[in-house]
C-alpha cells in the first residue's frame, strides 16, 4: 500500500477528464434545451383538423429493455393541399409496450383529430404541440440517468486515486 502522504496521480488522463465530463454534461444540457425549443414552437403552429388512418406500439429495437413508440399516421388537408402525417410529437419518446397502448386508445383508426402543422411548410406537423409527458417525461429519465452516470463515473475516479495514490 502507499504512504498516507502521497499524492494523487496527475497524468495527462487525469487532467483532461474532469474537462471531458464537463464538455459532455454541456452537449447533453445544450442538445436537449435546443430540442425543448423547438418542440415548443409547435404550441404556435396553426391547426387544422385531420383523421387518424391507423395507429399501433411501434417496437423500438437496440434498448436495454422492450422499449416502443407511438405510431400513428393520420391524414389532413391544408388549403388545397393533402398531407400525411406520423409525429404524435416533434420529438417522440420511447417507453414501455403497456404506456404506448395505454396512450393509443386516444387515437383510434378512423378518429377526427387537431392536427398542429407549420405555417412554413404544411407537411411538418404533429397531434400534441411540445414535449412527450406520457411519463415524466423522457428528458427528466435521460437527465437522471446522466446525473448517475456521471455519479458512478466519479466515484470510480475517486477510488482509483485513492487507491491508487
Amino acid at each position: 500500500m502507499s504512504a498516507p502522504d502521497a499524492k494523487p496521480k496527475t497524468g495527462f488522463f487525469w487532467k483532461l477528464y474532469p474537462v471531458g465530463i464537463f464538455v459532455g454534461v454541456a452537449l447533453f444540457v445544450v442538445g436537449a434545451g435546443y430540442q425543448d425549443h423547438k418542440a415548443g414552437l409547435t404550441k404556435t403552429w396553426p391547426t387544422t383538423t385531420g383523421t387518424i388512418v391507423e395507429s399501433s406500439p411501434e417496437y423500438i429495437p437496440g434498448g436495454a429493455s422492450a422499449e416502443y413508440s407511438p405510431h400513428v399516421i393520420y391524414g389532413y388537408s391544408v388549403g388545397s393541399g393533402r398531407y400525411i402525417g406520423h409525429r404524435v410529437y416533434l420529438y417522440d419518446g420511447v417507453y414501455s409496450r403497456g404506456e404506448v397502448e395505454g396512450f393509443l386508445t386516444q387515437y383510434p383508426a378512423g378518429k377526427t383529430v387537431e392536427v398542429y402543422y407549420s405555417a412554413a411548410d404544411p407537411s411538418q406537423s404533429v397531434l400534441r404541440p411540445g414535449s412527450p409527458s406520457l411519463e415524466w417525461g423522457s428528458g427528466f429519465k435521460s437527465l437522471l440517468f446522466e446525473l448517475l452516470v456521471l455519479g458512478g463515473i466519479f466515484a470510480i475516479y475517486q477510488t482509483v486515486r485513492i487507491f491508487r495514490a
